[in-house]
């Protein structure tokens, strides 16, 4: 017996409201919450248009985290390789060279040790 399942299965995700996936969603209520907050604070020194226009250029980015995939990777998981590479990362090559200069250099060294003797 033969069952056909989709290619996409794995990008699958299961939606909460409004078609959004939980992270999604979460990602938008952050995004909700700073745009309240940065508009409240800064209403009080700008004009309300102003400020509405500050706290928007503040929390986009907060609701383009949710929604947004790189090759396959969430924003967290890029991050964490970047950190993980910046941190981690190994100043020294853990393998030696082989090639044509370095063959040449040994040939060298041994022909000039057997002429010696």
């Amino acid at each position: 017996m033969k069952i056909n399942l989709p290619k996409n299965i794995r990008k699958y995700k299961t939606k909460v409201v409004a078609g959004l996936s939980f992270r999604q969603l979460l990602f938008c209520v952050v995004g909700v919450i700073i745009f309240g907050f940065f508009a409240f604070l800064f209403s009080k020194i700008l004009y309300i248009t102003m400020a509405c226009i500050v706290s928007a250029i503040v929390a986009i980015p907060v609701f383009m985290i949710g929604f947004v995939k790189v090759s396959g990777l969430t924003f967290e998981k890029i991050i964490v390789r970047v950190i993980r590479a910046e941190l981690f990362k190994k100043d020294f090559r853990p393998y030696k060279r082989e090639g044509f200069v370095n063959n040449a250099n040994i040939d060298k060294k041994e022909s000039k040790s057997s002429r010696r003797s």
